[in-house]
């Protein structure tokens, strides 16, 4: 099945979506570990969820140089795996032991890890829409492939998955100017020195539909 990048932005659903169930997730897993610290003083960060029919795993790394990349989609079995590195595990120990904490200064503490999750969580949803066919290659398939490789960073479910990840991390900020949403938006898109000229295009095309649909009425509701 051939899917052009074109045809993954159908609409805007899917980005509200995802990164709506990443700040529900990530409050949830928050507040899991937070009750749990109340009751034991005691602070474990990995733990296992269901979101639907979404199998959600945060496990520590003691070693970034063990994992390549900070989060993984298993297609076949609907599974995300969001690796917690030392920094991240002293951030959320930090927010979670910090005095009057509370769920949403954890969120703000945590916002890369939730931006990571809603990139993630974009692959689902795209797996789900398409019937695992948003992927047409070996190579699609099997995309922990290396980091210096182009090509990676050019398939269009990657393309789309960091697309939502940027604009969870810039949707914050109240931007009100379309002009100023793209440029931070180009400095949050993972790798966008790395995409050919027509993605380029397309995407900034797309983010700016974002922002006259979706982003600016909100701002103005």
């Amino acid at each position: 099945m051939k899917m052009l990048l074109v045809e993954l932005l159908e609409g805007w659903n899917d980005v509200d979506d995802a990164i709506d169930d990443a700040n529900r997730l990530m409050q949830f897993y928050l507040n899991n570990i937070l009750d749990k610290f109340i009751e034991t003083k005691h602070i474990k960060l990995e733990n296992k969820f269901r979101l639907g029919d979404l199998y959600i795993i945060f496990k520590e790394v003691e070693d970034e140089d063990e994992i390549r990349t900070r989060a993984s989609y298993v297609i076949g079995e609907k599974k995300i795996i969001i690796y917690l590195f030392p920094d991240d595990k002293e951030t959320i120990v930090n927010a979670i032991t910090a005095k009057n904490s509370d769920i949403n200064g954890m969120m703000r503490e945590v916002k890369s890890i939730t931006s990571t999750l809603a990139h993630e969580i974009q692959h689902h949803k795209d797996n789900v829409k398409s019937d695992g066919k948003f992927v047409k290659s070996k190579k699609a398939y099997n995309y922990s492939i290396h980091p210096n490789d182009n090509s990676y960073y050019r398939l269009p479910h990657e393309i789309w998955a960091r697309m939502t990840e940027a604009l969870y991390s810039i949707n914050e900020l109240e931007i009100k100017n379309v002009r100023e949403y793209i440029e931070e938006f180009k400095k949050e898109f993972v790798a966008w020195d790395r995409l050919t000229e027509n993605d380029k295009k397309k995407l900034i095309k797309n983010v700016y539909k974002y922002y006259k649909e979706i982003y600016e009425p909100s701002m103005n509701s």
